[in-house]
């Protein structure tokens, strides 16, 4: 009986602990608040915040600099808040899962760009009388 060949009772035991251990460390860095699925939907949600923001500002400047070079070739009619007013309605909508909303300036108030992702406002943005832009400092990332 000596000869005999196979794994003993106490092996298999030992390899069946050694795996759910290495299934529980698994199943922790997958699901636990650092883990990488957290990380995943936390990274969504930064890159979709920072495309709508991204896609505010290059409208806004876009508008500023073709004002820009024009208001020497018009008659003076199209004005500054006019141009980014328009620049700004024009990125009002979803953009990757943030919502952008515009609220628009006028000669006596200021307009508001409030971006919101699955209904928090994550960020906003001031258009000044004269049309000028900023993102508020507690939006800055």
């Amino acid at each position: 009986m000596r000869n005999q060949r196979g794994i003993t009772l106490i092996a298999l035991v030992i390899t069946i602990i050694v795996l759910l251990i290495l299934a529980g460390v698994s199943i922790a860095m997958l699901t636990g608040d650092n883990g990488i699925l957290n990380n995943a939907d936390r990274a969504a949600k930064e890159t979709a915040i920072a495309n709508a923001k991204e896609k505010v500002s290059t409208e806004v400047n876009e508008a500023m600099t073709n004002y820009y070079a024009n208001v020497y070739a018009d008659d003076g009619s199209e004005t500054m808040l006019n141009a980014v007013n328009q620049a700004i309605k024009g990125c009002v909508g979803t953009e990757d899962g943030a919502e952008i909303k515009y609220t628009e300036a006028s000669d006596s108030t200021a307009g508001k760009v409030t971006i919101t992702y699955e209904g928090t406002e994550v960020a906003t943005g001031t258009v000044s009388t004269k049309g000028t832009f900023t993102w508020d400092a507690s939006s800055e990332d």
